[in-house]
């Protein structure tokens, strides 16, 4: 997809797949997402003050652009939609588009590498606010609306509200519950297959398939998972909780030295936006769902960043070094959604998040406090309606997948950092990890920039 937008003579031109046309407002909004029933009205409307949210289930970004004004606005959900909308000037026109490669293809400007910010890149594994890896090419930031409007261009912070639980007279135990209980029933009800799910060992996806289950019990569903082969494996205690229900088949695949084989590929998915150790994993079990020819995939992704007291708090922009426990809702936005979505994207996959439905957000504002940053208030729920055997499983598995699996056995990364183009003696390895995994994330890094260079920069 891509947009040109005429400045002066705020004229857009839109080249998309998937697009409305509302006759009687004369506007034409392209959008990427799971629409509600609600998202034409919203359109026929124009009206500043909807709720954009709620012509949406789950993540969605959204460009309408309102013939009679020549104005364009752009409305995206709290969490962005896991894929970017780039933007730049070129002369008196602004280019919008979904990909890097429909930059260059609508663009005469020369692609190079986006030094200033590579600091950042290598400390926290993307970009943020609207910074991409390419010079000159800005991406929509996070928790933001944007109107242009000939060459005025305005934004607005999205702020987070409970408005749907303090409009229930029930308790928090049952708002939770019937938000989860709408958000399942949202997300699936246009699946006809098999209902396909990303099964862990982990409380967020196993809350989603046993509520599966009670919600739709005639429903079958195929569980995937992915694991390494070294080091910590959750197939395994995955594949034991698949077995404690009857309408629940298993697929499982592992990350080896083979996957990283395919990082070109990898990095190509995501267009540079984000490397982390996760993306690996990703690249493995969307090429397991292809080979089985599975189309959507219900994910748990962002439960722990929705059910986290720090994602409703106010982070500064100057802001260097992003975590998973200070800046939780950035981890979701840039890390989390991306290489999820993405990959699942490049693959043809449609991606479905009951834990990022309004309602469902709404919940972990109302109770960020009770959570703290360990979803108290999310997993003592689960506990009540999990089967005590599955509860059992999740209490033992521990630990993550480690990139050792990525490496034949006597592979050195230290010994290797130096040969790589960007590689820097004054890089400090960050205390994410233990050092032999921060060494492997550190070379894995450098490779991931010089597979980007390689196939988005210009030679010169």
């Amino acid at each position: 997809m891509f947009i040109t937008y005429d400045i002066r003579d705020r004229i857009a031109d839109f080249e998309c797949e998937e697009y409305q046309f509302v006759e009687n407002n004369t506007c034409i909004a392209f959008f990427d997402g799971q629409p509600s029933n609600l998202l034409e009205s919203f359109l026929s409307e124009a009206n500043s003050d909807i709720d954009w949210m709620e012509a949406f289930i789950g993540p969605f970004v959204l460009v309408v652009y309102y013939k009679i004004t020549g104005r364009i606005h752009i409305v995206q959900h709290y969490f962005g939609n896991g894929k970017n909308l780039y933007f730049c000037r070129n002369e008196e026109k602004i280019v919008l588009a979904s990909s890097l490669n429909s930059i260059k293809k609508v663009t005469s400007m020369c692609f190079r590498l986006n030094v200033p910010m590579l600091p950042y890149y290598f400390y926290n594994g993307f970009l943020p606010g609207t910074h991409t890896l390419i010079d000159g090419v800005q991406k929509l930031e996070t928790g933001t609306t944007v109107i242009i409007d000939g060459n005025l261009i305005r934004k607005d912070k999205m702020s987070f509200s409970d408005k749907y639980t303090d409009s229930v007279s029930c308790g928090l135990d049952e708002a939770y519950a019937a938000a989860l209980e709408k958000s399942i029933l949202d997300v699936t009800r246009d699946i006809i297959e098999p209902f396909p799910i990303a099964l862990s060992a982990g409380y967020d996806s196993n809350c989603i398939l046993y509520n599966i289950i009670r919600l739709l019990p005639d429903q079958p569903i195929n569980a995937f998972s992915v694991g390494g082969v070294n080091g910590v494996d959750e197939t395994g205690t995955a594949a034991r909780i698949a077995r404690c229900y009857q309408s629940v088949s298993f697929r499982s695949a592992f990350v080896s030295p083979e996957t990283l084989d395919h990082l070109d590929e990898i990095v190509s998915a995501l267009e540079g936006s984000v490397y982390e150790r996760g993306i690996f994993l990703q690249y493995e079990l969307a090429s397991l769902l292809k080979a089985t020819a599975i189309k959507h995939l219900i994910c748990g992704e962002c439960a722990e960043q929705v059910f986290h007291k720090n994602t409703y708090s106010y982070v500064p922009d100057n802001t260097f070094l992003y975590g998973y426990l200070d800046t939780p809702f950035q981890m979701a936005v840039y890390v989390v959604l991306k290489k999820n979505r993405m990959i699942m994207d490049s693959f043809g996959i449609e991606t479905r998040y009951p834990f990022l439905t309004p309602r469902m957000i709404e919940i972990g504002y109302k109770t960020r406090h009770m959570n703290g940053n360990t979803k108290e208030f999310h997993k003592a729920q689960c506990k009540k309606f999990l089967p005590l055997e599955v509860v059992g499983l999740i209490a033992k598995q521990g630990g993550s997948t480690n990139l050792a699996s990525l490496f034949p056995e006597g592979f050195d990364c230290s010994a290797e950092l130096e040969k790589r183009k960007f590689y820097s003696a004054d890089f400090k390895l960050t205390g994410k990890y233990d050092h032999q995994e921060a060494i492997r994330d550190y070379y894995l890094s450098l490779l991931y920039l010089e597979s980007f260079e390689k196939q988005f920069c210009d030679k010169y």
